[in-house]
């Protein structure tokens, strides 16, 4: 897989005056894969023309011009959705302790030792997602709650329109244009229908139930259920997809391979060009797989929005398909992104965690159950 389309590395501001001790913690850091940036004072700090951009940073607690507690409360106006760690001395404890009630995630002690140092990026990295997935939990419960009450009483009106229609049909007899009418009245309705269920796989909770699976057969299963669709008519799909073996729930990851088939499609595409290969990503085994296609692509402002619930650029449609891939790929440890591109089409990348045993090619032929055991879902 062509570097330019990996997902991007989480970027990390270092703030250190000490230039050794900047150049050091910059090094360590670019080896485990992150993009890094360092500056020395409170001033470039807050000049930095990227700085909603960052994931996480590393602030020194004293600095030539400031403080980390005079620049931590403006860190979380520029910077919203980083995650701060506070570096200070041994004697330094109780400034560090009020850092932390400005806002900062954790506090490393000088002198900084590599381990330290990942390990807390690991800890708040572990802390940003919790509080992602209790915040996520309490959204789809809200929606779950909504959906369960108006699911309920549509589908009983739905039930009724459908019960009129089989009912004024039979009276209809060669009326070209009433038939015409009640199967638009038809389709309507099972696009209601179809958005309620859609709207209640969202809202409920996803239960995996992984084994290990030859990806490559999953993708293929994915890709012999839309063969049928009208929208898939004239698509060629590439596979560039090793036989490895992965342990993952196979009807979930058929659902996400379906939905960015279906939805490259669905933007025009007439070539699809599936890539994996097995890698290793911060000592994690990892399966980076990309999703590359020719059709309409993405506007900036659509890459930004397009795993949100609800947004979509579709006449028709939940726009709820890429927040439920979203899901997926969360649930499995792994991380799913929009690639910027310069040329036209669309990629979307994303992760999964591979076998934790080893990073190896793994044949077929160790299967727990024959490929056939995950069919259409």
């Amino acid at each position: 897989m062509p570097n330019a389309d990996r997902r991007a590395p989480d970027q990390i501001l270092v703030v250190e005056d000490d230039d050794d001790t900047r150049a050091n913690l910059c090094d360590i850091l670019e080896l485990d894969g992150y993009s890094v940036s360092g500056v020395s004072t409170v001033a470039e700090t807050l000049a930095h023309r990227n700085l909603d951009q960052f994931t996480t940073i590393i602030l020194d607690r004293h600095l030539p011009d400031g403080t980390a507690d005079d620049l931590l409360p403006r860190l979380n106006q520029l910077a919203p959705d980083a995650m701060c760690i506070v570096v200070t001395g041994d004697a330094d404890l109780g400034g560090t302790i009020t850092a932390l009630r400005e806002g900062a995630s954790d506090y490393i002690v000088k002198p900084i030792r590599p381990d330290a140092l990942r390990a807390s990026l690991t800890r708040i990295r572990q802390l940003a997602e919790a509080e992602h997935r209790a915040a996520q939990a309490e959204r789809l419960a809200a929606i779950g709650e909504v959906v369960a009450s108006v699911g309920h009483e549509s589908r009983n009106a739905l039930q009724c329109i459908k019960s009129r229609v089989d009912l004024i049909r039979m009276d209809a007899g060669d009326n070209a244009a009433l038939l015409d009418d009640l199967t638009a009245i038809e389709k309507a309705c099972d696009g209601l229908q179809c958005m309620f269920e859609e709207l209640r796989e969202f809202s409920a909770l996803i239960e995996l139930h992984p084994r290990p699976c030859s990806l490559k057969s999953i993708v293929q299963a994915a890709i012999d259920s839309l063969r049928l669709s009208p929208n898939f008519a004239g698509v060629t799909v590439e596979l560039e997809v090793p036989d490895h073996v992965v342990v993952l729930d196979p009807i979930r990851i058929e659902q996400v391979f379906r939905n960015l088939i279906e939805n490259a499609a669905g933007a025009g595409a007439g070539r699809i060009r599936i890539v994996a290969e097995q890698t290793t990503i911060r000592n994690e085994c990892m399966m980076e797989i990309a999703v590359h296609d020719n059709g309409a692509g993405f506007s900036k402002h659509q890459r930004e929005q397009a795993f949100e619930p609800f947004f979509t650029t579709k006449k028709t449609g939940t726009g709820l398909g890429l927040a439920i891939c979203k899901r997926i790929i969360d649930q499995h440890g792994g991380r799913i992104a929009i690639v910027p591109r310069v040329t036209a089409g669309a990629t979307i990348s994303f992760s999964l965690q591979s076998r934790s045993d080893d990073c190896r090619r793994a044949d077929t032929a160790q299967l727990e159950e024959p490929l056939t055991c995950f069919g259409n879902s």
